[in-house]
């Protein structure tokens, strides 16, 4: 398509899949990241600006874009070096994590969001737990992408998981005690999850169409007991992974069952999208960290 494409955050689990997709649809890529460190993401047909939200290179604001994909942006504070940037669409990778946890399963985009949930927000978040933390600052992102960034749209994945995936979660899954450890495999909990190929594959999609839009991103949904199941048939397992107390557990969601949200329907690219199957995304994931796992 040869566009010109600008990725924050492109060497990351995300931004580094999320390079791939563009680069193989024919467009000039950049990435801006704070360095090209052992194991990061690196292609000779990818230009590398070096820096970070606070301090960006002179290069980086005399630059046009036709499409901007945010994979990092976590507080607000950290947008402002990228508000003069000049870019006909800006993509802001966000979470599902954003919406109110009093909704139903399978709620769309409208929904009600975490900050109508009555949140003491006076100590800085520090009274908030994990997911809310993570949920209200996330949404303070949104909101300020759609004040600076008319020409914008939001992507909401549920977790990613995949090839190259590195919060650790997985290892900590693998590595807890297989008898009495702290999994919960109460059958009504539901994880959802999207393989960061999917994510990525979707996201150049929505980079084709007009800003302005929503996207819930998020892939299949299972029983916490199927996921471990299968789990422990991808990573050769035999004991029993079995507890009552989630506190360990890397995939909890304190909220039981709010975490799912329902696939965008508006578009039948997305609607009839294939997505990969839990399977192989942990055979990704395994084919590239057998040795740090095993």
């Amino acid at each position: 398509m040869n566009r010109q494409v600008l990725i924050v955050g492109g060497t990351g689990f995300i931004g580094s899949e999320i390079s791939k997709e563009f680069l193989r649809l024919g467009d000039e890529v950049t990435l801006f990241h704070r360095n090209l460190s052992e194991g990061a993401y690196k292609n000779s047909n990818v230009v590398h600006l070096l820096g970070d939200r606070a301090n960006p290179p002179a290069e980086l604001k005399r630059r046009n874009f036709d499409v901007v994909i945010d994979t990092c942006g976590f507080r607000p504070s950290e947008f402002h070096i990228l508000d003069s940037l000049v870019t006909q669409h800006y993509i802001f990778v966000s979470s599902v994590a954003v919406f109110s946890k009093n909704i139903p399963q399978f709620a769309i985009e409208s929904a009600p969001k975490i900050d109508e949930d009555g949140l003491d927000l006076s100590s800085d978040y520090a009274n908030l737990d994990k997911h809310q933390r993570y949920g209200i600052l996330k949404l303070a992102c949104e909101k300020h992408v759609r004040s600076h960034f008319g020409n914008s749209s939001i992507v909401r994945p549920s977790v990613v998981l995949g090839k190259n995936e590195n919060s650790g979660r997985l290892a900590h899954l693998y590595n807890l005690p297989k008898i009495d450890a702290s999994i919960p495999l109460n059958s009504e909990r539901r994880f959802q999850f999207i393989d960061v190929s999917d994510l990525a594959s979707l996201i150049t999609r929505v980079a084709e169409n007009h800003p302005g839009k929503d996207y819930n991103l998020v892939g299949p949904s299972l029983s916490w007991h199927e996921f471990v199941q299968t789990f422990s048939a991808v990573f050769n397992i035999k004991n029993v992974i079995a507890g009552e107390n989630e506190t360990e557990f890397p995939f909890w969601d304190a909220y039981p069952n709010t975490g799912i949200r329902s696939l965008t329907s508006n578009f039948s690219w997305i609607s009839q999208y294939e997505f990969k199957n839990l399977t192989k995304s942990l055979l990704q994931f395994k084919s590239n960290y057998s040795s740090s796992i095993l």
